[in-house]
């Protein structure tokens, strides 16, 4: 995995993006620590040696100790970077969850209307039929309870009546947009 910490601290990454340079620095700061050991330890050991006054070069004291401080420096820039990164994937997180949840009341808001709507067009639909029963049964509280009993809606089998309303029905169902308001609140 390459390491592009860089450009994705200064420009807007995706959470997928950040976390793979997440990943990499974690790899690379684990190479960094190794690195430090040996660099320590070959530190410790030609210091022991001037110690105990062997003559070293001391070009190589020099060298020795600046290859421990440049791990040190280099395990530094890795922490700060995944501190940064972690907070940053952290902003990047809340910012699509805040994107998702406002997606999602602007779809619940549209669905909403859209019952508001469906339930208007039912209740236009129960006073259309309302008003056909009427013309059949005449006063209005006997075309109620007519609508209310039983048989209503539960035509006779094999009768034209059962047809007709079978057949209505179906028609409608099949004309349903899918998801139908029903199957949303369901799920």
């Amino acid at each position: 995995m390459k390491l592009n910490f860089l450009n994705v601290l200064k420009g807007k990454s995706s959470p997928e993006e950040i976390a793979e340079q997440i990943i990499a620095l974690e790899e690379k700061q684990k190479l960094c620590e190794q690195e430090k050991t040996e660099a320590k330890e070959k530190a410790k050991e030609i210091r022991s040696r001037v110690m105990c006054g062997e003559r070293v070069n001391p070009e190589s004291v020099k060298l020795a100790d600046l290859a421990l401080e440049e791990c040190n420096i280099n395990l530094d820039v890795v922490a700060e970077s995944l501190a940064k990164l972690k907070i940053k994937l952290e902003e990047a997180l809340v910012a699509k969850r805040d994107g998702e949840m406002k997606r999602i009341i602007e779809d619940r808001n549209a669905m909403n209307r859209e019952k508001d709507k469906a339930t208007i067009e039912l209740w236009k639909a129960k006073g259309r039929l309302f008003g056909l029963a009427y013309a059949i049964y005449g006063h209005p509280e006997v075309t109620r309870r007519r609508l209310q009993e039983y048989p209503s809606f539960s035509p006779n089998l094999g009768t034209e009546e059962y047809i007709a309303f079978h057949d209505e029905k179906g028609k409608v169902i099949a004309e349903l947009r899918r998801p139908t308001i029903a199957d949303v609140e369901e799920d």
